[in-house]
């Protein structure tokens, strides 16, 4: 079985969401700064039976953590699609700071699960300001071919992170024009990516083994390689088999698949080494919250029973931090109180003095 690429299996789950694992947080912020946080899950039989080693989380729950297993599976609706969720994971914490001790990620999944998030309060005499932000730091992989190189900054926030203010003023078609394009600029780049993922394999093994001679010869043309053989590549079948024959009908030579088939378990295990990347690209959160007070804006058109909504995938992350954003007020109850206290004695005084004037007037008349 050929090796799981990195590039190609990052476009399939992008353009097929239904790859994704859903999960859901929701999040509740009171007005000390205290939360707590819910994480909705499916777990397989293993866990529902109370093996705690076959943990659906994207973390590993202490003590702090109280877990739910309910007896039957309910479906919740994300993002268009029906979700199935059976355990529950509830943490409370005495701030969105103190929340990382009791958060551990799994494996690579730490840039999805722990956002660098804070609480700004502002008290304003009447009202108190409750900001919200959460920022997802980039994720941008060691991969050996920019996609700068392919897409600007604003084309990668239209594609990844889903900023369409460009296409203001377009119809249909010409959104969707423009978008062609850009995927098409983007399966270059992904496709670029896997061949020269796979050159370095073939360039590393020919060092180690000793064959100079050919890894020589790849680091002589590999900067213009790519070019010269993309219109023969397929990119639904890059593999370490198809490179070599590419390589030998380049060179006219027969050596590369003959290498190919000697080496190909520690050729695709050199791929398999920069794909452990995948599992934080597997998974999708639906990630709401409710802060105190009424909410008055959040950088998300999306809603579930007045708390704001966003969909957190590595995807929006990828190349470009992604910041989640909402603010919210509450009243100030007794400022009202002493302000209209504070008025009616201004009142009563100014009644006082100005009736005290008259007196003193008509005594002197």
């Amino acid at each position: 079985m050929k090796a799981n690429y990195l590039i190609l299996s990052l476009l399939m789950l992008l353009l097929i969401s239904s790859c994704n694992a859903y999960q859901q947080v929701h999040t509740r912020i009171h007005k000390d700064g205290s939360i707590e946080r819910e994480l909705f899950a499916f777990g397989d039989s293993t866990f529902m039976a109370g093996n705690t080693n076959s943990n659906p989380f994207l973390f590993i729950p202490d003590k702090n953590w109280q877990i739910t297993r309910y007896d039957s599976a309910f479906v919740r609706q994300l993002f268009g699609k029906d979700v199935k969720f059976n355990a529950k994971a509830t943490v409370q914490s005495a701030s969105l700071e103190t929340f990382t001790n009791h958060a551990h990620a799994k494996d690579n999944l730490q840039p999805l699960m722990l956002p660098t998030e804070t609480l700004q309060k502002r008290f304003c005499w009447f009202y108190t300001y409750y900001t919200y932000k959460a920022v997802y730091a980039t994720v941008r992989p060691q991969l050996p071919v920019s996609i700068d190189k392919y897409l600007t900054e604003d084309e990668q926030r239209i594609l990844l992170q889903g900023n369409l203010s460009a296409f203001e003023g377009m119809n249909g078609i010409e959104q969707s024009d423009e978008l062609n394009e850009l995927v098409g600029k983007f399966e270059t780049w992904f496709m670029h990516c896997q061949f020269e993922i796979t050159i370095n394999a073939f360039a590393e093994l020919l060092l180690e083994t000793g064959e100079t001679q050919y890894a020589k010869q790849l680091s002589d043309v590999r900067a213009t390689l790519f070019e010269q053989l993309k219109d023969k590549i397929d990119d639904k079948d890059i593999d370490s088999e198809m490179v070599a024959s590419l390589l030998d009908a380049h060179f006219r030579s027969t050596f590369y698949a003959s290498f190919e088939a000697s080496h190909t378990k520690a050729i695709n295990d050199s791929i398999d080494e920069q794909s452990r990347l995948l599992n934080l690209f597997e998974y999708a959160l639906s990630f709401s919250i409710d802060i105190p007070g009424r909410l008055l804006t959040a950088n998300t058109p999306l809603r579930y029973e007045n708390s704001p909504v966003w969909k957190i995938d590595a995807y929006r992350f990828l190349v470009q931090d992604y910041e989640l954003y909402a603010e919210s007020r509450t009243a100030n109850v007794w400022t009202f109180v002493v302000t209209g206290l504070l008025l009616l004695i201004a009142f009563i005084s100014l009644y006082l003095t100005i009736r005290k004037n008259r007196d003193d007037h008509m005594v002197k008349r």
